[in-house]
C-alpha cells in the first residue's frame, strides 16, 4: 500500500469518525437547546398561557354560538391548545431536569417526546409538590380540553375551510 493509499483510508476514517461525531451531537444540541429555551421563555409561555385562556373564554367561546363564526372558533381554539401544549411540554422538560436528571429527560424524549410529561407529573408527585402536581393536571386538561373543543366544533361549522385547517393543524 502506496503513501497515498494511505492517506486517503486515514481521511475516510476521519470524515467518517467527523460524521458520527457530529451526528451524535445533534441530539446534544437539541436537548440543551430545548433546556436552555424553556429556562429563558418560560415565562413569556406562562403569560401566553393566561391570554391565551382569557381569549379562549371572552372571545371564542361566545363566538362559536354562532353558525358562521364556528370555524374561526375552531381554528382558534386548535391554535390556543397548542400555546397550553407548549407551555405544558417547557415547563415538564425544566421540571424533569430539576428534580430527576438529565437521564430522566432523555428517557422521557425517548417516549416519543411527550412521555416527558407523565415523568415530570411524577417528579413532582413523588417529591411531594403538590401545587406543582396541579398545574400539571390544569394544563394538560386545558391542552386536551381546547382541543377536543375544537374538534367538536369542527364538527358543527358552517365554513368547512376554517374547520378542515384546525383538524389538519391538529394532526
Amino acid at each position: 500500500m502506496n503513501a497515498s493509499d494511505r492517506l486517503k483510508s486515514t481521511g475516510g476514517c476521519l470524515f467518517g469518525a467527523i460524521g458520527m461525531l457530529v451526528l451524535f451531537a445533534i441530539p446534544a444540541v437539541l436537548l440543551f437547546g430545548a433546556a436552555w429555551l424553556s429556562e429563558h421563555f418560560l415565562p413569556w409561555f406562562f403569560l401566553a398561557s393566561l391570554l391565551a385562556l382569557a381569549f379562549e373564554l371572552v372571545i371564542v367561546l361566545p363566538l362559536s354560538i354562532f353558525r358562521p363564526c364556528r370555524g374561526f372558533s375552531c381554528l382558534a381554539s386548535m391554535i390556543v391548545s397548542y400555546v397550553f401544549g407548549v407551555t405544558l411540554w417547557l415547563w415538564a422538560l425544566l421540571l424533569t431536569i430539576a428534580l430527576w436528571g438529565w437521564v430522566a429527560v432523555i428517557v422521557g424524549l425517548l417516549l416519543f417526546g411527550v412521555g416527558i410529561v407523565p415523568i415530570a407529573f411524577f417528579a413532582a408527585l413523588f417529591n411531594g409538590m403538590w401545587s406543582v402536581v396541579l398545574q400539571i393536571v390544569v394544563l394538560f386538561v386545558l391542552t386536551m380540553g381546547t382541543r377536543m373543543f375544537a374538534f367538536w366544533i369542527a364538527g358543527k361549522a358552517d365554513s368547512p375551510p376554517l374547520a378542515e385547517e384546525a383538524i389538519a393543524l391538529g394532526r
